[in-house]
């Protein structure tokens, strides 16, 4: 059992012993306090610490770890809410960083409230975490500086790429355990095949607008290929032979091909 008002004792001397000129120090004996109270404290006790922390360290950092330890931690919605309060206090004072509006958006698409509504289909779920997440983009298009507008573009696009072959690969393992696809089913899959269309039209699109930027183009071909081995490695590992995931192998192959002639050109 931990003895955690040692545990505190020992991190309050040392954060007071530590120079103020070592802010990396510093900042991760706060890190350490936050990690102790969320597992041991209560909410009184964590919401004292951060406070402190976000005063006396890294305030953006701080945040952003907050978030990590709410989104770790089992999914409900209390942590869900927790979590989107987080990110909405911390736009208050950092609303101009890319990293800040990257994180929320990127949690909102693996996150939402709306995740808990009895009888909800993984599509329907997609649906309202795409739309969410949507709306947090064009707020964070309007504070942003337009050229980091590219930066969050590709990496929103990286992470409906993520979450759909997620739901993909999840949906071919049911199938291989023997459900039995359904007309819903269906749906799923080409709902979340369609997702990755997006995401592909995300990186066209700004490929067209920026033709000399030779990182758009190494991101969008590693994204690719990222995905082709996690279907590759899903196939090995379950011995699928389905459709689903023979088109969606032939299709990333495709794709890449394609950027790498383009490249040549």
């Amino acid at each position: 059992m931990v003895d955690i008002e040692s545990a505190r004792s020992v991190i309050e001397k040392s954060i007071k012993v530590i120079n103020f000129r070592e802010e990396d120090e510093k900042y991760n004996m706060w890190v350490t306090f936050l990690n102790l109270e969320y597992k041991y404290g209560n909410s009184v006790t964590l919401e004292a610490a951060f406070k402190r922390a976000i005063q006396h360290s890294k305030g953006k950092y701080i945040y952003l770890h907050m978030t990590k330890l709410y989104s770790e931690d089992t999914s409900t919605e209390s942590t869900v809410k927790s979590t989107i309060n987080v990110f909405e206090n911390s736009l208050k004072k950092y609303k101009y960083s890319k990293k800040v509006w990257l994180a929320y958006v990127l949690y909102i698409i693996n996150n939402q409230t709306t995740d808990f509504v009895a009888g909800a289909t993984p599509m329907a779920i997609a649906n309202s975490r795409l739309k969410a997440a949507k709306v947090i983009y064009n707020r964070a298009l309007l504070s942003l500086s337009k050229h980091k507008h590219v930066f969050l573009l590709l990496q929103m696009s990286i992470g409906i790429y993520t979450y759909a072959i997620q739901n993909l690969i999840a949906i071919d393992l049911t199938l291989i355990k023997g459900k039995k696809g359904t007309e819903m089913i269906q749906n799923d899959i080409n709902g979340f095949i369609e997702y990755i269309e997006h995401g592909r039209q995300h990186f066209d699109d700004c490929l067209l607008k920026h033709p000399k930027r030779s990182d758009i183009r190494n991101i969008y071909i590693d994204q690719e290929v990222k995905v082709l081995k996690n279907i590759v490695q899903h196939m090995t590992n379950s011995n699928s032979t389905s459709t689903i995931m023979m088109n969606l192998h032939n299709s990333h192959m495709n794709t890449i091909r394609s950027l790498y002639n383009r490249a040549l050109v």
